[in-house]
């Protein structure tokens, strides 16, 4: 098991860091809000009439007592290292911004009951993109990362930061479907040029999502030597949830995204003996990763889904650019050259 462990900042060196055992916690309260997430999107979809319902549903009572309990763990967590001075050197490294999201997600829960009692019940896309429940996402992704900034901060098992970055990626997963390339084959179906717009649309989506898995990757894989089945599970769990609720086949995305994840992990973990490669083992390893889920999932949604009706040149490309798009996010993320590295033959 690898863990990294960096110096805490000046204004939170003496905080007693989280102990495993209070960021599990803390990551257990984040899934519980994402588990009323899912649930209150299948009840948007599935169950809720726009012209009887109100805010107060079961669905969003599971969803509001999740973040009730998190919220009052967090400032259990910051009391017990209660100090004299300010009340944000309560925090230990990493919560601070917790406190932070907590804030953001009251206001937006407030703002969301007025919002649905002038406006009413939304479905469909209106729904991810109304304004209150965009604040809500915003202090949600604050608190859902608590356990991978801790970790990351004051060191910890790779696994719990895996975790708390696959319950934070699900969350702009649920609120973009509208652009997601992978939880429905069906423009891949559609011949070219009757369905341009359609075909565009697949093109653009297919970048999106490509972006969407790829910088989370980056991010764990620059900081984290991956454990077996992380990057994996960072990237199937949140489309199948999404697939589920919104598209077709989640167990066919979840299995392409899935075999793309275990080849990315899998050249992370092995170019790290290589030293020519060390420095360009991250770009490497998601540009790969991207190349195999990609091709993939269009084999599978041509022999399990529907017949791929696209040009070659169409489908092929798509797999290219998104190679591409995603070696590219991997060699931002590249340390600088130091001068005596740049004097190396």
């Amino acid at each position: 098991m690898t863990t990294l462990t960096t110096r805490p900042s000046p204004t939170e060196s003496s905080v007693k860091p989280a102990s495993i055992g209070e960021n599990l916690v803390t990551l257990l309260g984040g899934i519980w809000v994402v588990t009323g997430l899912f649930v209150d999107g299948y009840a948007h979809v599935n169950i809720i009439d726009a012209e009887t319902e109100d805010f107060f549903t079961p669905w969003h009572a599971f969803l509001y007592s999740g973040f009730v309990v998190t919220a009052a763990w967090i400032g259990f967590v910051a009391y017990r290292r209660r100090q004299p001075g300010s009340i944000k050197q309560w925090f230990p490294p990493g919560y601070l911004a917790a406190a932070v999201g907590v804030l953001v997600f009251t206001i937006g829960g407030v703002a969301d009951m007025i919002w649905h009692t002038i406006f009413g019940i939304e479905l469909d896309i209106d729904a991810l993109l109304s304004p209150s429940h965009i604040v809500l996402m915003i202090g949600f992704l604050l608190i859902l990362t608590t356990p991978m900034r801790a970790t990351e901060l004051a060191g910890g098992p790779a696994w719990l930061a895996a975790v708390s970055l696959t319950a934070t990626l699900a969350v702009p997963t649920f609120f973009t479907p509208y652009a997601n390339g992978l939880d429905n084959g069906w423009f891949l179906e559609q011949p070219f040029p009757q369905q341009a717009f359609v075909i565009q649309y697949g093109l653009a989506s297919g970048l999106f999502v490509t972006a969407l898995l790829t910088i989370p990757a980056v991010y764990f894989l620059t900081r984290w030597r991956p454990p077996i089945g992380s990057v994996a599970v960072l990237w199937a769990v949140p489309l199948m949830l999404e697939t589920f609720l919104f598209g077709d086949n989640p167990l066919l995305t979840a299995s392409a995204v899935a075999v793309g994840g275990l080849t990315t992990e899998a050249i992370a973990r092995a170019a790290m003996s290589w030293p020519s490669m060390k420095r360009y083992r991250v770009p490497v390893a998601v540009g790969s990763g991207v190349f195999v889920l990609w091709s993939v999932y269009t084999l599978l949604e041509h022999l399990v889904g529907s017949p791929v009706r696209w040009a070659p040149e169409l489908w092929t490309g798509q797999i290219v650019t998104c190679t591409l798009l995603a070696t590219i996010i991997g060699l931002l993320a590249l340390p600088p050259v130091t001068p005596i590295e740049s004097d190396q033959p």
